[in-house]
């Protein structure tokens, strides 16, 4: 009825499916995976973490210029008194080593918003049992990729020195309009 609640629909169709995945993920239409590894990555977090965590990506958009670095990432500082009760921001608390990769860091980061996310069948389970928000952070959508989770595990993201590890495209660059000179 509300288009602006699509995405809670789809999450609740996603937590609410009877034969749920080893993984399972929610995705915003506009993002776009590059990495191979992307949903490896994902298990190995949840597995690690006793299904405890949720490791969530970069995300950041193409610049497509020449006097600028490839990529823009996205999701830069936010409010944290809105979120406190449920995200507390800290970096290097959690270190792994993924497929020989040693020197992995992880930070509960500054803006856990991702657009998705990807839990293991146990922790949808475990979202399952729980009364779903309709609403708790900035609008629906991003209730829906972040918050949903949010409530129940730990948020990580790679920091920032090993943002490479997992990265998602946003692919639809509304955020590189801030880099022009005149605004």
């Amino acid at each position: 009825d509300d288009p602006r609640e699509l995405g809670l629909a789809a999450r609740d169709w996603l937590i609410g499916h009877p034969a749920p995945a080893d993984l399972n993920l929610y995705l915003e239409d506009d993002l776009v995976i590059q990495d191979q590894l992307f949903v490896e990555k994902i298990l190995w977090m949840a597995q690690r973490s006793n299904h405890q965590c949720v490791l969530l990506p970069h995300r950041y958009e193409l610049t497509r210029r020449l006097d600028l670095p490839p990529r823009l990432l996205i999701d830069g500082d936010i409010d944290h008194g809105e979120i406190e009760e449920w995200h507390r921001p800290s970096a290097g608390i959690a270190t792994g080593v993924f497929r020989g990769h040693t020197g992995l860091q992880f930070d509960c980061p500054k803006n856990p918003h991702s657009g998705c996310f990807g839990i293991s069948r146990s922790q949808l389970l475990v979202l399952r049992e729980r009364e779903l928000p309709r609403d708790g952070f900035v609008g629906p959508l991003e209730t829906a990729a972040t918050y949903t989770v949010g409530c129940a595990f730990l948020l990580l993201k790679p920091s920032l020195k090993n943002r490479q590890f997992l990265m998602i495209e946003h692919g639809h660059p509304s955020y590189l309009g801030y880099l022009n000179p005149d605004r």
